[in-house]
């Protein structure tokens, strides 16, 4: 099963109420979602179901969303999640002309206030992913976090939800300084509140430019400040501290821009590698679809029925084994 190992496959988290670059009120941000598809992204939803946020977890997550972002703001989550198994097939990640003895894999998991509201949530998803393999002659398994049985071992030894514990792994992604230990201590919201904060690669640099411009700015100001005569050697002494500190956080700041120019760079580089290497296969794909979807529909209840229990407990152990090293 190499694809489902060698990371053709959706791991696709769904949890509920959470973070961004983009300022959300407490009231409004009901849901995170969270797509692992080995590209790791997740959403922020609404009361009205429509996503107001998206971050990516690791770099397979920031090369499928890269110029994407802005179009997947204002869908509803069942739109936003199809839409990153589309890109998903476009990068190579999923497999459109995968067996039906090697398929591909969805893993979804939710978490709300709301029980109710958070199975109806996992259930609508899980049928929209589902129906969008049938629909386009894909063969693929959605598996939610109730099958993942290494994951509830966790939680439950943590005394937290399964829900939570993911939750929880998010917010290490993208704050790697902080630990398991630490978040465990904080509510639901406390760690929705941490991603909320969350930027994207792009916004970072930019906040990081206009950081670096305003203490330039400052730093000349305290400079210009100290040819006044009248100044105490207190005065001078507090100025040329405040100085040496700017100074520092300057080349902290200059460095870690830097780092992520370069970072974005090999982003930008991956996303042209990729999407040449599986572009063939998407094409072959798409210009075959309706054809291969009509042939995927008429064998789909046979392929569920036969899938085996070695199949199955395979797409377990790559997902557990997945989150585990999240």
């Amino acid at each position: 099963m190499k694809k489902i190992i060698g990371g053709l496959l959706a791991f696709i988290l769904i949890v509920g109420g959470l973070y961004g670059y983009i300022a959300i009120t407490e009231q409004n941000a009901l849901g995170y979602i969270s797509v692992d598809i080995n590209p790791s992204v997740q959403f922020v939803t609404n009361n009205n179901n429509e996503v107001v946020n998206v971050i990516a977890s690791n770099e397979d997550g920031e090369i499928i969303l890269k110029d994407e972002v802005e179009n997947l703001l204002g869908l509803s989550v069942e739109e936003a999640v199809e839409k990153i198994v589309e890109l998903a097939i476009q990068y190579g990640y999923l497999d459109p002309e995968a067996l039906q003895n090697d398929p591909n894999a969805v893993t979804i998991t939710t978490m709300l206030k709301n029980k109710w509201a958070e199975n109806r949530m996992r259930e609508r998803v899980a049928n929209r992913v589902e129906n969008y393999f049938k629909n386009n002659g894909i063969y693929g398994v959605v598996l939610t976090n109730i099958d993942m049985e290494e994951i509830i071992v966790e939680a439950e030894e943590l005394g937290v939800s399964v829900g939570h514990l993911k939750l929880i792994k998010s917010v290490l992604a993208v704050y790697s300084e902080k630990t398991q230990e630490e978040l465990l201590e904080l509510s639901t919201q406390e760690l929705i509140n941490l991603l909320k904060e969350t930027r994207q690669l792009d916004n970072r640099i930019e906040y990081l430019e206009e950081r670096i411009i305003k203490i330039q700015e400052t730093l000349s100001e305290l400079t210009d400040s100290l040819t006044n005569e009248a100044l105490t050697e207190d005065e001078i002494a507090v100025i040329n501290e405040q100085i040496a500190d700017l100074q520092d956080e300057l080349t902290d700041l200059q460095e870690t821009l830097s780092d992520y120019e370069t970072h974005l760079l090999e982003i930008e580089q991956q996303v042209e590698q990729k999407r040449t290497q599986a572009q063939e296969k998407y094409e072959n794909w798409m210009e075959h679809k309706e054809e291969r979807a009509q042939q995927v529909k008429n064998a789909w209840e046979q392929f569920k029925n036969n899938l085996t229990d070695e199949q199955i407990n395979a797409l377990k152990e790559y997902f557990s084994n997945a989150f585990q090293n999240r």
